[in-house]
């Protein structure tokens, strides 16, 4: 598994085909949940191209951006120059120059790329960098809902051809095909809520709220397509 899953043909072919409500509902819904006054330092891992960390510091959040595709990167530093972005692998965060952070966002499922070793470490990065008391707030792909939605999806548009998904386990296989050839394999783990629940417990971060689509729910059903998990950083 490589250190960035995302090439920058994905991010030329899909970053630019988020609808603008999409990201004014993912803006609104982590402002009310990480208010300012409480939770202005912010640490965005896999900001991508600072879709949500852009928005966010024009709120007035001091947002640290972090991905590990220099050409993401490059793109949300000309885009969003009111925050500050980082070229850093998510299993290095001891490498971000900064104090601890008051927040941390794991959108869109930036989570899960490697072993599950490796993905626990990733959570004890996170809550290293987390004050006591800070949130982190993960936007997870939710497993029920994937799979009842596998196979193959044409023409997604732009320079897309076609999108396959493919489960095994509790780990998805994302091929796409591109007019140019050029083919991406994205590989990452899945979590159901219950599960990761458990590991984030494991690494100091204790669970105080699910949601979908931004809204609590009691249970995370097939329905929803994403759930977002708020956690506090807790003593050891």
């Amino acid at each position: 598994m490589g250190t960035n899953p995302y090439s920058a043909h994905w991010f030329r072919s899909f970053c630019v085909t988020v609808p603008p409500e999409w990201t004014r509902l993912d803006v609104e819904g982590l402002s009310a949940l990480l208010p300012f006054s409480e939770f202005g330092e912010v640490l965005d891992i896999g900001c991508g191209t600072g879709r949500v960390a852009g928005p966010l510091a024009d709120l007035g959040y001091h947002v640290t951006g972090i991905d590990s595709s220099p050409e993401a990167i490059a793109t949300a530093k000309r885009l969003h120059p009111n925050a500050s972005f980082i070229e850093v692998d998510q299993r290095d965060l001891d490498q971000i120059p900064s104090e601890a952070f008051d927040s941390c966002l794991v959108l869109w499922h930036s989570f899960g790329y490697f072993t599950s070793y490796e993905n626990e470490l990733v959570l004890n990065g996170i809550r290293r960098r987390l004050r006591l008391g800070g949130r982190v707030v993960f936007d997870l792909f939710n497993p029920e809902y994937a799979r009842l939605h596998t196979g193959k999806q044409q023409s997604r548009g732009l320079d897309v051809i076609s999108a396959e998904t493919s489960i095994r386990e509790d780990r998805l296989t994302s091929t796409i095909d591109y007019i140019d050839g050029h083919r991406d394999r994205i590989e990452f783990q899945i979590y159901e809520p219950a599960v990761f629940t458990e590991i984030c417990r494991a690494s100091g971060l204790q669970v105080t709220q699910v949601l979908s689509n931004w809204k609590p729910v009691d249970h995370v059903s097939r329905e929803h397509v994403r759930y977002q998990m708020v956690l506090e950083a807790i003593e050891a």
